[in-house]
C-alpha cells in the first residue's frame, strides 16, 4: 500500500458521506478492510498499524519539549 492510497481513502470517506456510513456499519476490522480492498484500496491491517505508529510518534514530537541536538561529537 502507498500512502498516497490511504491518504486517498482518508479524502473519499470524509466527501461521501454514504461512505463513511458504510465502513461505519462494519462489525470488525476484517470486514472493513475487506470492504475497502473491495473499493480497489489495496489497505492490509498492516498498514493501517504502522500509520498508527506513525501518527503517535508524530503527536509525541510536535507535543514535546525535546530540544534538538546541534551536535553528536
Amino acid at each position: 500500500m502507498s500512502r498516497q492510497q490511504l491518504h486517498a481513502l482518508v479524502a473519499a470517506i470524509e466527501a461521501q458521506p454514504s461512505l463513511r456510513r458504510h465502513l461505519r456499519a462494519c462489525s470488525s476490522w476484517e470486514q472493513w478492510l475487506e470492504q475497502v480492498n473491495a473499493l480497489g484500496y489495496g489497505i492490509t491491517r498492516l498498514d493501517l498499524l504502522r500509520a498508527q505508529r506513525e501518527e503517535r510518534v508524530a503527536q509525541f514530537l510536535m507535543g514535546s519539549t525535546l530540544e534538538p541536538i546541534r551536535s553528536l561529537r
